[in-house]
């Protein structure tokens, strides 16, 4: 019986030789696959758990907040442009999402814009930045009107109040990274001061 992983994720053991074996997995966490059973060879095996976005065809949220490290649900949001955007969709096309929390009067917010537009229009083919307004004195047309100031090139939308706390937002700026294989890989508050 082993329950727990090192730092990387990795499970290590040792069994006796010549002996029959079966691994099961129990309750592994949301969004990892595993196969039904695995063969074990003399030499060693490694079992691999790819991940992926979490489907959600009900649109529920995660009763705590994501953290580094968590698999994403799957969710969509409009943007001002009326598009509507599919987290599971964007990273079947790009290698990761960044998901940057704003509100139109935050002053670092406005100061990272330039620094994320020219990061936008040089890895765009790989990374979708969404810029998403929770904040309660935003509405769409304020957030419209901070994209055409800001000339941001990288969809932006306004979302409920609520959408903050599914990711524990503490303060603004935030941008999360999500990896192609939807986990949370970055986090971080404070304002973008470059391109790279």
């Amino acid at each position: 019986d082993v329950d727990t992983t090192d730092k990387n994720g990795m499970v290590t053991f040792t069994l006796p030789r010549n002996s029959n074996y079966t691994v099961t997995v129990k309750n592994p966490p949301a969004g990892y696959k595993f196969e039904e059973s695995y063969k074990l060879y003399e030499a060693g095996t490694t079992i691999t758990a790819p991940s992926s976005v979490i489907e959600n065809p009900d649109g529920k949220w995660p009763t705590t907040a994501y953290k580094k490290g968590d698999i994403i649900m799957d969710f969509e949001v409009t943007t001002v442009d009326g598009e509507t955007l599919r987290i599971s969709d964007i990273l079947k096309e790009k290698k990761m999402v960044m998901l940057n929390f704003f509100y139109t009067t935050c002053g670092p917010c406005a100061n990272e814009a330039p620094y994320m537009n020219a990061a936008y229009e040089r890895y765009k083919d790989d990374i979708e930045i969404i810029a998403i307004s929770p904040y309660p004195l935003d509405d769409e047309s304020l957030v419209k009107n901070f994209v055409y100031d800001y000339g941001i090139t990288f969809p932006a939308c306004k979302v409920a109040t609520s959408f903050s706390s599914y990711f524990g937002i503490s303060g603004y700026p935030t941008n999360i990274i999500i990896d192609r294989y939807g986990m949370i890989a970055l986090w971080e508050v404070g304002g973008i001061t470059s391109q790279t």
